[in-house]
């Protein structure tokens, strides 16, 4: 099926509003590996929660050597200004963005907000990449994915798309070998950035979630194009990449 260009861009580059899903990913430039070690990794999850936790709920993540995914919902705009609030009461410096927020808190300037801490999350792991390996210039591609999530079959699917992309991309013989993914969150392995609770609450219990999991030898079956609906036109899309 053909998709318009504009249409295309308004689905991959959708705009990040309040108490909605995402579906955010990318990759580094010419492939480079990104991810070399645990203390990169980890680096990255730390600074992740420390621009972003009090944006938004982190429901899975997985990172691979050259890209990362994850699933994340953009918090109300009223839990926002308790965060920013806060934040100023603890004289933690604030960005231009996040005073201009605070000065005037209106639901539109969410996605300006978010973006921003996204750019800024992005540009403080670059930073500390180029130092650490001598390198210049852009890690990630530009601009990042967001695929807006709508359809409640459609979040299990990528719930389980996510822990399992190490497995598809035949770095491991089984998944649950990978240890930079939120699926061993979801097995009792507490991880401090995540909430595991509202993706639990998708399935009947823990158990049944992590059945879900256990389909094989790779994926589920293929996803109807009615998952794939929820654009502001509400068009099916048959063919986004979504593993990608």
């Amino acid at each position: 099926m053909f998709v318009l260009p504009h249409l295309r861009e308004k689905l991959f580059h959708a705009t990040l509003e309040e108490n909605f899903v995402f579906h955010i990913y990318n990759r580094s430039n010419n492939s480079e590996v990104i991810f070399p070690n645990n203390a990169n990794c980890l680096y990255f999850m730390s600074k992740l929660d420390y621009y972003l936790g009090g944006f938004l709920d982190l429901y899975a993540y997985c990172l691979l050597p050259n890209h990362f995914h994850l699933l994340v919902q953009i918090k109300s705009k009223e839990e926002i200004l308790i965060n920013l609030k806060s934040k100023k009461r603890h004289d933690i410096t604030l960005s231009k963005k996040e005073k201009d927020f605070l000065s005037d808190p209106h639901s539109d300037n969410i996605p300006l907000l978010i973006s921003s801490q996204f750019r800024r999350f992005f540009i403080a792991y670059s930073q500390m990449f180029n130092k650490m390996y001598g390198r210049h210039g852009s890690v990630f591609q530009k601009p990042f994915k967001r695929l807006l999530v709508v359809n409640p079959e459609y979040m299990n699917y990528l719930l389980y798309y996510i822990h399992t992309n190490p497995q598809k991309h035949d770095l491991v013989d089984d998944f649950r070998e990978w240890a930079w993914n939120s699926y061993h969150a979801y097995e009792g392995y507490t991880q401090p950035w995540l909430n595991t609770y509202e993706p639990t609450s998708w399935f009947e219990n823990r158990e049944a979630l992590l059945a879900y999991h256990q389909q094989g030898p790779y994926g589920v079956k293929p996803i109807p194009e009615s998952w794939l609906e929820g654009d502001s036109s509400q068009s099916p899309i048959s063919d986004i990449p979504v593993l990608d």
